[in-house]
C-alpha cells in the first residue's frame, strides 16, 4: 500500500513540474504568459508571475522578470520575432484573408461622433516573489521606426480606438506576446495633438520596441509583414473586431512597399522585479556613561555627651587645683619678707 501512495504522489509531481507553457489564443492576439513551471511546484523565484489582460491581449504587465534589475532572462517568454524569421505568409494565405475580409460587413465609423472607449488600465504587478520587491526604472529601450499609409482619415487616424487597432493589429502580425511594444507616434508626421485632415489615405508612424541588441531580425520580420499584406489583414482583422472597419480600409490593398525602418533610442519607465535589501536592524540609543559617584557629605564633628555626674568631677577636680596653686603663691610671698 505504501509503495502504491508513493508512485501516486510522484507521478502527480511529474504531471505538474512537466507541463512548461500553455497555447497561445491565435495569431498572437490573447497571450497566456508561456510561464516557466505552472502549473506545478516551483518555488516563487523560478517562474515569472502572471500578469493581467484586458481578454484580446492589448494591455500587458511589462514588469517580468529578466528584465534589467530582475532575474535571467531564461525565466520568461520573449517574443520570438526578434531572433527568429516568422512563418512566409504565402500568396494563398493572403487571398483567403482577403477573400474572408471582403465578406464582413464594413463599419460606418465617425471619429467626431463614435464614443472613446476608456484607456486600458495599467494592470498591478503581480505580487513580488520572497525576497524581491518591484522598483520603478527609466531604461534604455531601442525602437525601430517606420512609416506606412493606411486607408485612414488622419482624424480615424487619431481617435484613440483606431490607435489601438493599428498598434494590436501590427503587434499581432508580428506574432507578438507583448503588443503594448508597438505604439503610433505620429500621423502624417505630426504629434497627435495636430490639425484635422480629411485625405483619405493617412502616413502613419510606428516605433516597435526591441527585446534584442541586434535589431536585425525583428527589422527583416516588420518588411516581411508589411510587402506579404499579413501587416495589413492582421489591422484589418483587429479594426472587424473593434467595429472601425471602414469602407476605405476594407478596400485598401494589403499589400505594402517594403517600408524603411530605422533605429532609435527612447526612454521609457518600467517597474522592475529587483532583489529586496534587508531590513536594518533598529538602532538602540547608545548606553549613557555612567555618572562620578555623589561625594559623600562632610560631616559636623561628633560631640560625645557625657553625663552629668561625670562632668561635676571633672569641674571639682580644677577648682581644687587652681585653690592649691594661689595657696602655694601665698606661701612663698610671706617667706621673702
Amino acid at each position: 500500500m505504501k509503495s502504491m501512495l508513493l508512485a501516486l504522489v510522484v507521478a502527480s509531481v511529474e504531471s505538474k513540474t512537466t507541463s512548461s507553457s500553455y497555447s497561445y489564443g491565435g495569431g498572437g492576439s490573447s497571450y497566456d504568459g508561456v510561464l516557466l513551471g505552472k502549473p506545478g511546484g516551483l518555488e516563487p523565484a523560478e517562474y515569472a508571475p502572471d500578469s493581467s489582460y484586458d481578454g484580446d491581449g492589448s494591455s500587458y504587465d511589462d514588469a517580468l522578470l529578466g528584465k534589467p534589475g530582475g532575474l535571467e532572462p531564461a525565466e520568461y517568454a520573449p517574443d520570438s520575432a526578434d531572433t527568429e524569421p516568422l512563418a512566409v505568409f504565402t500568396a494563398a494565405e493572403r487571398e483567403n484573408e482577403v477573400a474572408i475580409i471582403a465578406n464582413m460587413a464594413p463599419d460606418s465609423f465617425d471619429p467626431a461622433t463614435a464614443a472613446t472607449d476608456p484607456p486600458t488600465p495599467v494592470p498591478n504587478p503581480a505580487p513580488a516573489p520572497i525576497g524581491y520587491e518591484y522598483q520603478q526604472q527609466v531604461v534604455n529601450k531601442t525602437v525601430s521606426k517606420l512609416s506606412v499609409k493606411m486607408a485612414f482619415t488622419e482624424d480615424e487616424a487619431k481617435h484613440p480606438t483606431v490607435r489601438k487597432v493599428l498598434e494590436q493589429g501590427f503587434a499581432n502580425s508580428l506574432e507578438f506576446n507583448n503588443s503594448s511594444r508597438v505604439k503610433v507616434t505620429k500621423v502624417n508626421g505630426k504629434s497627435l495633438e495636430s490639425s484635422r485632415r480629411l485625405s483619405t489615405f493617412t502616413t502613419i508612424e510606428f516605433a516597435v520596441e526591441s527585446e534584442n541588441a541586434d535589431t536585425s531580425q525583428l527589422q527583416a520580420n516588420i518588411k516581411m509583414a508589411a510587402t506579404s499584406g499579413k501587416l495589413v489583414v492582421a489591422i484589418k482583422k483587429q479594426a472587424n473586431k473593434n467595429g472601425v472597419l471602414t469602407p476605405a480600409l476594407q478596400a485598401m490593398d494589403v499589400v505594402l512597399l517594403e517600408p524603411t525602418v530605422v533605429d532609435a533610442e527612447v526612454q521609457v519607465v518600467v517597474d522592475v522585479l529587483v532583489e529586496s535589501l534587508p531590513t536594518a536592524a533598529p538602532t538602540s540609543a547608545p548606553t549613557p556613561a555612567p555618572t562620578a559617584p555623589t561625594p559623600a557629605p562632610t560631616l559636623k564633628p561628633t560631640y560625645f555627651v557625657v553625663d552629668d555626674l561625670t562632668q561635676g568631677s571633672a569641674s571639682a577636680i580644677s577648682t581644687s587645683g587652681i585653690c592649691l596653686a594661689l595657696v602655694l603663691c601665698q606661701a612663698a610671698m610671706l617667706a621673702f619678707v
